[in-house]
C-alpha cells in the first residue's frame, strides 16, 4: 500500500524510481505503467569548460542567478570582480551552481556550454 501512495502523488511527468522498482519485482508493470511517461532522448548536452574564481573581496554577479540559466550571447556582462568586467565566453553559456556569496579563490560559478548531439557526431 506505501508504493501505490507514493505513486498517486508522483506528478505525471517524473518517473521516479518506478522504472527501478518494476524491474526488481518491487511493483507490478500494471501498476506502474499509467504513472510513466515514455522516455524522452535529449537534443543536447553540456561540457563543463571552465569556472570563474574571484581575486576580490567585492566580487559579485550583476544579478541574482540561482544556476542552470542560459546566457544567449558571447560578451554579455555576468559579473565583475573589482575593477574586471566577467563576460560570458561563448554564446548559450549555461551557468552552473552559482555562490550565493563570492569568496576569493573559490569557485563562483562553473562554465557550461550546450553542445547539441548532433553537432558532437558530426566532427
Amino acid at each position: 500500500m506505501g508504493c501505490a501512495l507514493g505513486i498517486a502523488h508522483r506528478s505525471h511527468r517524473d518517473r521516479g524510481g518506478l522504472p527501478f522498482l518494476v524491474a526488481v519485482d518491487m511493483i507490478p508493470p500494471a501498476l506502474a505503467a499509467p504513472h510513466m511517461t515514455e522516455r524522452v532522448a535529449p537534443d543536447h548536452w553540456v561540457e563543463v569548460t571552465d569556472r570563474v574564481v574571484p581575486r576580490n573581496p567585492d566580487a559579485t554577479f550583476v544579478e541574482t542567478f540561482l544556476g542552470l540559466e542560459t546566457i544567449a550571447a558571447a560578451g554579455t556582462l555576468s559579473a565583475r570582480d573589482g575593477a574586471c568586467d566577467i563576460r560570458t565566453p561563448y554564446d548559450d553559456y549555461v551557468l552552473i551552481m552559482p555562490a550565493r556569496q563570492l569568496t576569493p579563490g573559490q569557485t563562483a560559478v562553473r562554465l557550461r556550454r550546450k553542445r547539441r548531439f548532433e553537432d558532437h557526431h558530426a566532427s
